[in-house]
């Protein structure tokens, strides 16, 4: 008997991104089933994997045999729910089954009524909802800062004139203002102040954009950071995400301290030759593979620290942008995440101690949310601060689509 099964006849579950058939009877005296045909049309984002893994607890459970083994470093013999390998085709986003369908003895009394489908990149479960996308987030460029104020913020940092303020409290809001304190805006916690160890200073991150850096005069004290003068304010969970713009320093030979969460959660510096640094969760600092900096370039950095349930360890996923090129610059990256709470993440400090602040730091965002909604729009309120919305072809180009599939099966009973 053939079976095609279209995502439209399924029902499927935003939360564990499964597609779920449910059956008014188990498939009766089944012998062997066989995946004919398969494609997939992956949900509108910013990049595609190569390769996606299709997978079924059902289809698995009716297999007779173990089908397919996923070479690891530990318990590499054991089987897997993986049921099929989709390799992209011509178009990104598009995949299709390329291999020569296996045909797979299968338990002829087995009780299985829930035929479920989904998608991975590996282990990353892939979503099958739409959300249209400047880049990597940003559901749209009409989020405004009441999105952000709806969120669970944790800091926030946006150069306005009433939370950046001189020694004596006045507004800076001119290049060349001296700069002591950021507080931090609504609603993250009102006690968030944070406070220059010496003295920063207003300069352009770029043309009628102001950010903030070290002060040049010896005299007052190169700034190294703007700590959290009513440590510890913030308090962070377990899965959060941060968003931040700022433009590398002029020279590849020094270093500079970007931000630094709680207890080294997130410690992240730029260092010589272009590296990129982070604190591991063994607090041991780690080179980025993929993510790289040129001097004097403006980038874009979001971090989120999301629970892998399939290994049930936290990671961070990060992004790296260069937004003088835009989001076709975009790099991606995962890796082991920071240090492990222990009561609690607490903190922040805008820049790292014993590290000069050498670079031009814009606005940040840090906020206690696991939602890809929350980041998408995190992403692009930043991208609106910075000024680099969207043109309209671009726009039109980045219209959403949900993911979509069709699988054609061959059951012999």
């Amino acid at each position: 008997m053939r079976y095609l099964l279209h995502s439209a006849n399924a029902t499927y579950d935003s939360t564990t991104k499964k597609y779920t058939y449910t059956l008014d009877r188990r498939i009766q005296d089944p012998k062997s089933i066989r995946l004919v045909k398969a494609s997939y049309v992956a949900a509108t984002n910013s990049s595609y994997p190569a390769v996606v893994y299709l997978k079924s607890d059902g289809l698995s459970q009716l297999c007779k045999t173990k089908h397919t083994v996923e070479l690891k470093n530990q318990c590499h013999e054991d089987g897997t729910n993986i049921f099929a390998v989709l390799e992209e085709r011509h178009t990104a986003g598009k995949f299709s089954l390329e291999e020569a369908p296996r045909t797979l003895p299968v338990k002829k009394h087995e009780n299985v009524t829930v035929i479920d489908i989904y998608f991975t990149d590996n282990d990353t479960v892939l979503t099958g909802e739409a959300t249209a996308s400047n880049g990597n987030g940003g559901s749209s460029s009409s989020v405004t800062d009441a999105t952000i104020e709806a969120m669970p913020v944790v800091v926030w940092v946006d150069f306005d004139g009433a939370r950046t303020l001189s020694a004596s409290y006045a507004a800076c809001t001119t290049l060349g203002d001296l700069v002591k304190y950021f507080y931090s805006r609504s609603p993250s916690p009102a006690g968030l102040i944070m406070q220059s160890n010496n003295v920063h200073e207003l300069v352009l991150l770029k043309t009628g954009l102001l950010g903030i850096s070290r002060d040049t005069d010896p005299a007052l004290g190169h700034g190294q950071m703007l700590k959290d003068s009513t440590y510890p304010t913030s308090s962070w969970n377990d899965e959060f995400f941060v968003v931040h713009i700022f433009k590398s320093h002029p020279t590849y030979t020094q270093t500079a301290g970007i931000f630094s969460l709680g207890n080294n959660d997130v410690y992240v510096w730029m260092s010589g030759n272009g590296a990129v640094n982070f604190r591991n969760s063994s607090a041991q600092n780690v080179t980025l593979s993929n993510i790289a900096w040129i001097p004097s370039r403006n980038y874009l950095l979001t971090i989120r620290r999301i629970l892998n349930t399939s290994t049930s360890q936290h990671e961070f996923h990060w992004y790296w942008e260069d937004l003088d090129l835009g989001p076709s610059s975009g790099v991606t990256e995962v890796t082991d995440s920071g240090t492990a709470p222990t009561g609690g993440h607490y903190g922040f400090s805008y820049g790292i101690q014993g590290m000069y602040y050498r670079h031009v730091g814009g606005c940040l965002l840090g906020v206690n949310s696991n939602s890809t909604s929350d980041y998408d729009n995190g992403v692009q309120w930043a991208r609106n601060w910075w000024g680099a919305e969207a043109s309209e072809e671009e726009e039109e180009s980045s219209a959403s689509t949900p993911a979509s599939f069709f699988l054609e099966l061959d059951i012999k009973t």
